[in-house]
């Protein structure tokens, strides 16, 4: 039966039910209304009537009474009896025919001095209402009427008649009505139904028409809403499971789900990626088939261990190990999840498998880095720390007990300014507030300060620290390194005092380059040594003799030097320079805690080492060198190489001079003696260049005597080649050096000097290129004769005929010692077939001869153009 049906039938049952409600309603109401006038109409015809036969009872006149109850119940059919009675039961007057009945009074449940009703059964059975009223105030006599119910019965059923007919008529209209209200309204959900049922098989684009603005029309029009909002709800889920599908089908993580026999009842294809299978060879599989049984074992004691939890669903993350296809075994990590029904029970399993395979290594390598750092931790010498923000240590390697006496166990827990004084902590607090501000430019703090150990003892110390800050800039911890830095103060201490020393050696070692004077010298080192603050007082004794000082000089004396120096000298020594003077050790070391009673400077020494150091070279003892230091620096063996050397520096200066003094007597002998052979060497150039120039007259006058042209020439040609060798002298004699002379200058003079002997009017220009390159005598005179023969013969035959030419002369010297000497002309060239290894001539042969011979070098001869003679020798082999 369809809905409609249903609904219409409802209503006219409901209705039916409502009419007969309506109909026993007021069918009730109207019997208790006609009952209440029927009640009143009666009670006063007995009131009434009682008026009437109140005097008649007064007058005892009990027939008049008779009678009128008589009539009464003659005139009106709904009277059945009437009776007067008294208060004492007597009888007045009555309407019965056999006879009053005494129940009667009975039955009355009036009592006697009220008025009132009451419903009784006569004996027939007829319902009468009894109604009694006092005859008259103060008579005790009581009138009773009992009037018929019947035409109250028949009054009630004429109404419930007329009732029924006006429900009826009723009832009719409202199911009239009812289907015309039924056919608007169910029309309506009719669509709504039928949409609902399109929209159910996914018709989300199906839509009702709105026909009223009533509530049905609320309704559809919220129908539509919803089944357009389904529509984007729809199109939106659509389009998320389709992210959600290529989000799960482009993962690398293997996404599964599981039944609870342990059966794959879905996978994504990250799988087939991980482990070599498909999706379709992985779904139907069953996890024992992909993994270990211990794994196994473990796997299931998680699943039961999460379905006993039940309020704590949360899943479980935990790492195990799946076979590849190939049987492999690879580490993964598991992501699952149980899921659970309505009821509680557990449904299926779901989850997600990665391979963390890379993971596990970089975990490997990061335990052995773990472990290498914390060796490291525990095993440096350094202390490394971690502090919160309240300045309470929360951690510190064992290395703190080796530098301050703490275990760590002793030091977690204490706070920074509990080890360090006042004036450190309010330095670090003020790096820390300047590391804070520095924002995103956290690059630590490395400063010294000092720590107290156990024993309350001041250590100074290098920390390097560094505030941690969270992901939102906020400082939340410190940590870093403390290393214990006393040995390198000590030796930051040691090496000042050091570089001050060296400092002041290389004073002395400048002085010693420049000074020549030895008492400036001795004075200006000690000042040096005491300047650059590497001593407090320094002096140095200079002796002869071995024994005594003859020279005193010092620096750095609180009071006057010249004191010291003249008790020094004195020969009056102390002890400590007795001591030094006789032992043969070259450094004495007098250690501070020493007293020397006997000194004169005692009070300038007390409490200081002192060094002294015998001022010596290649055996010569030149005396004592002397230096105090500074009460807080001890000698160490660096130093006193140090002060050894420059002992020996001075010692060497020292030597150096006396050595300059011998040398420079010893040169004054020299340059006097040198003086004496120069003169003696150019007296000898003068007479040689004489002698020269005498035989060259000879030569000159017996040519000019010789008949013969030949004998002529070749007195002319020893002439000339005798005054070459005189122009060699000459220019020795002149000039300032006596061993080297100048070839450019030899040549311009000796060119000039054959041209003035030349015979005939050709003009001959002469061109020398000759470098200004100094020749030992040795070679200037062979190559000077060379030079003359080759002028000579260009000069005598190069011209002939003709009225100019050219002569050129180079003479040219390269660095590594290669002499090139070419003589040419323009002039009338060499005869042909000329070979100067044939030649007759004197002169030629004389070139060849010098030039391979005396010289060592090489001749190449030219004829082409004019003539040229090449020569090259090494002028380094003389």
């Amino acid at each position: 039966m369809k809905i409609k049906y249903k609904v219409n039938l409802l209503i006219v049952i409901l209705k039916v039910i409502m009419a007969l409600l309506i109909v026993v309603s007021v069918n009730f109401v109207a019997g208790q209304v006609l009952e209440e006038e029927m009640q009143e109409k009666d009670l006063a015809i007995t009131e009434l009537l009682a008026s009437e036969i109140a005097n008649p009872l007064l007058g005892e006149d009990g027939l008049r009474v008779q009678e009128i109850i008589d009539d009464l119940k003659r005139q009106n059919a709904d009277v059945r009896y009437a009776y007067v009675v008294g208060f004492d039961g007597t009888v007045v007057a009555h309407t019965f025919k056999d006879g009053f009945p005494v129940e009667l009074i009975t039955a009355n449940q009036i009592p006697s001095g009220e008025d009132g009703a009451i419903q009784i059964l006569s004996a027939e059975g007829e319902s009468i209402q009894d109604v009694g009223v006092r005859v008259l105030e103060g008579m005790d006599a009581k009138i009773h009427i009992g009037f018929s119910r019947a035409r109250l019965f028949e009054a009630i059923a004429r109404t419930t008649d007329t009732i029924l007919i006006i429900a009826a008529l009723v009832l009719l209209f409202g199911i009239l009505l009812n289907s015309f209200l039924m056919q608007r309204m169910i029309k309506p959900i009719e669509a709504l139904v039928e949409g609902t049922k399109r929209v159910s098989d996914g018709d989300f684009d199906f839509q009702i028409d709105v026909t009223s603005r009533d509530e049905i029309g609320t309704l559809t029009e919220s129908f539509n809403l919803m089944t357009a909002e389904r529509k984007q709800e729809e199109e939106v889920l659509q389009e998320s499971e389709e992210r959600y599908r290529l989000l799960t089908d482009n993962t690398l993580d293997v996404i599964w789900k599981m039944d609870f026999n342990l059966e794959f009842t879905y996978s994504n294809p990250a799988v087939f990626d991980m482990l070599g299978f498909t999706p379709e060879e992985w779904i139907g599989s069953k996890l024992p088939e992909h993994c270990s049984p211990e794994e196994m074992q473990k796997i299931q004691s998680l699943i039961t261990h999460e379905i006993e939890n039940p309020k704590k669903h949360t899943g479980v993350v935990f790492e195990t190990s799946f076979f590849t296809k190939n049987g492999e075994e690879i580490p993964c990590e598991i992501n699952a999840i149980i899921l659970f029904d309505e009821n509680g029970r557990p449904t299926e399993l779901q989850g997600s498998t990665r391979d963390i395979t890379e993971r596990k290594r970089a975990e490997e390598v990061l335990l052995e880095s773990e472990e290498r750092y914390r060796l490291l931790a525990e095993n440096t010498l350094d202390v490394i720390w971690k502090m919160d923000l309240n300045l309470e240590f929360t951690y510190s390697n064992p290395a703190i007990y080796d530098m301050l006496g703490f275990t760590p166990e002793e030091w977690i827990g204490t706070r920074l300014p509990e080890h360090c004084p006042p004036e450190e902590m309010q330095k670090m607090q003020r790096l820390m507030t300047q590391e804070i501000e520095k924002q995103k430019k956290h690059t630590g703090a490395v400063f010294e300060s000092i720590f107290f150990n156990k024993n309350g003892e001041g250590i100074p110390c290098e920390v390097n620290a560094r505030i941690l800050f969270d992901e939102n800039g906020r400082p939340i911890s410190m940590q870093g390194t403390t290393r214990d830095i006393t040995e390198r103060k000590a030796a930051e201490a040691h090496i000042k005092h050091l570089n001050s020393v060296l400092e002041a050696i290389r004073n002395v070692n400048q002085l010693i380059l420049v000074e020549k004077d030895r008492d400036t010298l001795l004075q200006e080192a000690c000042d040096a040594l005491v300047k650059a603050r590497g001593y407090d007082v320094a002096w140095l004794g200079f002796s002869e003799d071995g024994e005594t000082f003859a020279m005193v000089k010092g620096s750095g004396f609180p009071e006057d030097v010249s004191r010291f120096c003249e008790y020094m000298m004195s020969g009056d020594y102390p002890p400590c320079i007795r001591d030094a003077l006789a032992r043969k050790d070259p450094l004495v070391v007098m250690d501070k805690s020493e007293e020397c009673g006997d000194c004169f400077f005692e009070s300038v020494c007390r409490g200081k080492e002192a060094a002294i150091i015998h001022v010596e070279h290649a055996g010569r003892f030149f005396g004592l060198l002397a230096v105090l230091l500074a009460p807080d620096v001890s000698i160490d063996e660096e130093e006193k190489g140090i002060l050894a050397e420059v002992a020996g520096d001075i010692a060497f200066a020292l030597h150096n001079m006396e050595l300059e003094e011998v040398r420079k007597q010893a040169e004054d002998q020299i340059k006097a003696s040198l003086k004496e052979k120069e003169v003696l060497l150019r007296e000898i150039h003068h007479r040689v260049k004489n002698n020269l120039q005498v035989i060259s007259s000879l030569l000159d006058m017996q040519a000019r005597n010789a008949k013969d042209k030949d004998v002529k020439d070749a007195l002319s040609e020893s002439m000339n080649r005798i005054m070459a060798m005189s122009l060699i002298h000459s220019q020795l004699y002149e000039g300032s050096d006596l061993s080297e002379i100048n070839m450019k200058v030899f040549v311009n003079r000796l060119l000039g000097q054959l041209q003035s002997y030349q015979v005939g009017d050709a003009r001959i220009a002469s061109v020398v290129r000759v470098d200004d390159y100094p020749f030992p005598i040795a070679v200037a005179v062979p190559v000077g004769l060379v030079i003359n023969e080759l002028l000579s013969n260009a000069l005598k035959h190069a011209f002939t005929g003709r009225g100019e030419g050219k002569i050129e002369v180079s003479l040219t010297a390269s660095e590594s010692g290669m002499i090139n000497l070419r003589v040419s002309d323009d002039g009338v060239g060499l005869p042909p077939g000329f070979d100067i290894n044939k030649s007759k001539t004197l002169g030629l042969r004389l070139v060849k001869i010098i030039t391979e011979d005396q010289l060592r070098g090489t001749l190449e001869v030219a004829g082409d153009c004019g003539a040229t003679f090449n020569i090259e020798f090494d002028i380094t082999d003389y």
